[in-house]
């Protein structure tokens, strides 16, 4: 299995958003040990420039500072690096405010749309027609589980990644019958320093729906990625056997599952 991953991803580029901590910065490393070469994009300079001197020794990785909610910054790329020469774009990047609606600040709705949906779609639709040009291509979607579940605490970011998953559905269907590879990725919890923070503020509501998942450490949830981006496939759930059951479930038996949640949640929602 390894070996079929590495050989998949040898040579190819890859452009990862919000790759300086959490899954992000686990993709760079296990993608650089696999060699691709890599384009790293974060907001952080500081991480983001250790994290590539580190990589160097194993592949070509360009660090490059970017807040990809502002469209005009990322058509500037175009300047920047060879558009051309990108094999994959794996949209990664994210940030999460997890509180009771009434507790969220608009601030809050705007940022988790505007990096968690607009972002990703100013990255492709940078991307998106370069690789249409070049006959080939894969763009990878990583939205959350909370993008398809309604839970307590993610007014916010769960309609962002809501709104996500609907993106990525819809130009799925357009990309029909093309060489273009879309895979959208709903991880559940992972190990990562945004759910640390998210940890702070979260409402007994949501500890009682997320305790029922166990996180996934960020370097078991990368390996659970490239797997689905090798096998180029339309989605995939990352999570430990529970969660994928729990994502199944709600897909299959929606009236059920939702009344399992209310269940759950009804007894701190007073």
């Amino acid at each position: 299995m390894t070996k079929k991953v590495s050989n998949y991803f040898q040579g190819k580029t890859v452009l990862i958003t919000g790759a300086s901590s959490g899954i992000g910065e686990a993709l760079c490393r296990a993608l650089a040990r696999q060699g691709a070469n890599l384009i790293m994009v974060a907001r952080q300079r500081a991480p983001l420039d250790s994290l590539a001197n580190e990589l160097q020794e194993m592949t070509q990785a360009q660090a490059i500072s970017l807040d990809i909610s502002d469209e005009l910054a990322v058509n500037q790329l175009a300047n920047k690096i060879n558009l051309n020469a990108i094999d994959i774009l794996i949209n990664n990047a994210g940030i999460a405010h997890c509180a009771r609606f009434e507790d969220l600040y608009q601030t809050d709705f705007r940022s988790m749309i505007e990096v968690n949906y607009l972002g990703q779609v100013w990255m492709t639709r940078l991307l998106l027609p370069v690789m249409k040009e070049n006959g080939e291509g894969q763009i990878i979607n990583i939205a959350s589980m909370a993008g398809v579940l309604g839970l307590a605490g993610y007014t916010g970011y769960g309609a962002s990644k809501f709104a996500l998953v609907g993106f990525t559905e819809a130009l799925r269907n357009e990309l029909s019958g093309s060489n273009i590879g879309l895979t959208l990725i709903l991880p559940s919890d992972v190990d990562t320093p945004q759910l640390e923070r998210e940890e702070a503020d979260k409402p007994t509501a949501t500890r009682a729906l997320s305790g029922k998942v166990k996180p996934l450490s960020a370097d078991h949830a990368a390996t659970q990625i490239l797997v689905a981006i090798r096998k180029r496939k339309r989605e995939a759930v990352v999570s430990p056997f529970s969660g994928r059951i729990l994502m199944r479930l709600c897909r299959l038996f929606p009236g059920i599952s939702k009344t399992v949640l209310d269940a759950i949640t009804r007894p701190h929602n007073q």
